[in-house]
């Protein structure tokens, strides 16, 4: 069994291995060291945001630092317009992690602000919690089991879509509901708040 804190630390770290043919002969095309930055980006944020603890993230950076380290180091020396270009990218890096970070926490509020004042709310994220593991329950069947009329359930959900602690799917009766990452982490979190 995994550890929900614990970050996927080979995931994140592969992305950074074409980092390393930087020192080839050949050297790396921009298209794949864009692909390396942007992967790890992607991978390490969300493995951020998802872990309710960062304290083992530590040998993730630790590493990534070292494989970032050497692959400046063989770049060589640059030039003061890439020296600039390269303190701008880490600038754009700070922001964009700060945004994603930031709307992450920001969507956790909105959710616990709408569960708060709305016990239905709360009572229907919790039936997708666990009828499925927060994946794939159609209208019908969320209905049924939250114990409110098909028309009914339809106005619920526009709170919860509005708030974005659920995704829809599909129209009518196929509308199929999944729970979003901060839905799930609102669910887990109303659990282990019970226990």
């Amino acid at each position: 069994m995994t550890n929900p804190n614990m970050p996927d630390k080979s995931g994140i770290l592969d992305a950074l291995l074409p980092l390393s043919a930087l020192g080839s002969q050949n050297g790396l095309a921009l298209q794949h060291v864009e692909r390396a930055v942007l992967e790890f980006k992607n991978l390490f944020l969300e493995s951020w945001i998802e872990a309710s603890s960062h304290s083992d993230f530590y040998d993730v950076l630790r590493i990534a630092s070292q494989r970032i380290a050497r692959a400046k180091r063989h770049c060589g020396d640059l030039s003061d317009r890439e020296k600039t270009l390269y303190f701008l990218g880490i600038l754009s890096g700070l922001e964009y992690a700060f945004k994603e970070l930031y709307t992450a926490e920001e969507r956790e509020k909105m959710i616990a602000t709408t569960c708060s004042g709305n016990e239905r709310a709360s009572q229907i994220l919790q039936a997708i919690y666990f009828a499925n593991g927060g994946q794939e329950v159609y209208h019908e069947k969320l209905a049924e089991l939250v114990g409110l009329s098909y028309g009914n359930l339809t106005e619920e959900m526009k709170f919860l879509l509005n708030c974005r602690a659920v995704a829809a799917t599909g129209r009518g009766k196929s509308t199929c509901y999944t729970l979003t990452p901060a839905g799930k982490r609102y669910c887990m979190k109303s659990q282990n708040e019970k226990e």
